[in-house]
């Protein structure tokens, strides 16, 4: 009738995706869906979560809690959103999180300094993002341009953006460009005109 000392093996096929709200200072505000979790992407990262022993890691800008999981966070929510803006202030980064029921409900907030973390001084500062989080990037009221390029370094904003070329060009469709290219560069990409 009971099973006094059962002996339970779970194991995880697979993680829910993380829907998340982004604001403020970034290319792209709104509602952004991550995947709840993945695999190292290149050999380098399989053979450097290798080296770990299925501890509690920070493993670049991915929280790891295994060799095989990565879990997103706020460095993955901001790539996410296209990244930041000029004025984007990161040592001011707000995240609203749903609290527990157990732990009272309702939302609690934090305020994180993710230039900490692009300096390696703290890499605590990225946490993990859950479902439902708030992520808040505050404006400065002056631009930084030491914080902007070590956002660009840190690849939170993209390199690469897509952009659609249509008319008369040689191949028109979606070509990827430079962020910092022209139209020029667009329509040279297209086969020209």
């Amino acid at each position: 009738k009971y099973i006094f000392y059962p002996e339970v093996e779970l194991s995880i096929i697979q993680y829910r995706p993380v829907k998340i709200y982004v604001d403020g200072e970034v290319e792209n505000p709104g509602v952004h869906v991550l995947p709840g979790s993945s695999s190292p992407l290149n050999s380098i990262e399989a053979f450097q979560s290798n080296l770990q022993n299925e501890t509690n890691i920070i493993s670049g800008d991915q929280i790891s809690l295994n060799n095989n999981i990565f879990f997103p966070s706020v460095i993955d929510a901001l790539r996410t959103s296209g990244g930041i803006t000029v004025n984007a202030d990161l040592t001011s980064i707000k995240i609203s999180r749903t609290n527990n029921l157990s732990a009272g409900g309702g939302r609690i907030r934090t305020t994180i300094n993710l230039l900490e973390t692009l300096e390696l001084k703290d890499l605590s500062q990225n946490i993990r993002i859950l479902d439902g989080d708030t992520i808040t990037v505050s404006k400065n009221k002056n631009p930084v341009i030491e914080q902007i390029s070590k956002a660009i370094k840190s690849n939170i904003n993209p390199k690469f953006i897509n952009v659609i070329v249509g008319g008369r060009v040689e191949n028109p469709g979606q070509i990827r460009i430079n962020k910092t290219g022209s139209l020029l560069d667009a329509i040279e990409l297209a086969g020209g005109s």
